[in-house]
């Protein structure tokens, strides 16, 4: 992890606020940079003007983007699985139909995104179809999402 060094940081020996918050801490100028990445791609490749994007970014290890077609999170969290991991979750909401998109879409981000989320309308176009889509936890993990996904169908 960036700005980790042994000889003055402690790995955790169990999960905590703390060691969460010193995961963020560490990660903050990384996720910056990537969500100043963001808005600059999703700027050129969505023919965007400056105020057409919302950048949250407060330093802290998670941030936002929102833009008429996506709503973009990301944060930085201490792992469920194992207390001396760090995670970064990252989340790309659609406004719009993903075929309305350019097809450079995908390049907007530099990171593999957990989920990709769909909006109701589209989940509304699966439902006819005979696919079950089943309403995603806030904070649950893509995997389990997935086969609940599969689970119910």
């Amino acid at each position: 992890m960036p700005g980790y060094n042994k000889k003055i940081h402690r790995v955790p020996d169990s999960h905590s606020e703390a060691a969460a918050n010193f995961a963020r801490r560490l990660l903050s100028s990384e996720i910056s940079g990537e969500l100043q990445s963001i808005v600059e791609s999703a700027r050129q490749i969505l023919k965007l003007k400056y105020r057409d994007v919302k950048k949250d970014d407060d330093e802290s290890g998670s941030g936002t983007i929102d833009t008429d077609a996506f709503r973009f999170s990301v944060e930085v969290d201490q792992s469920n699985d194992d207390h001396t991991d760090a995670v970064i979750r990252r989340q790309v909401r659609l406004r719009e139909p993903y075929a309305k998109l350019p097809e450079e879409f995908d390049g907007i981000f530099p990171e593999e995104v957990d989920c990709m989320t769909f909006m109701i309308a589209v989940a509304a176009r699966l439902t006819p179809k005979g696919i079950v889509v089943p309403t995603r936890g806030a904070t649950e993990l893509p995997m389990d999402y997935m086969r609940r996904f599969i689970g119910a169908n």
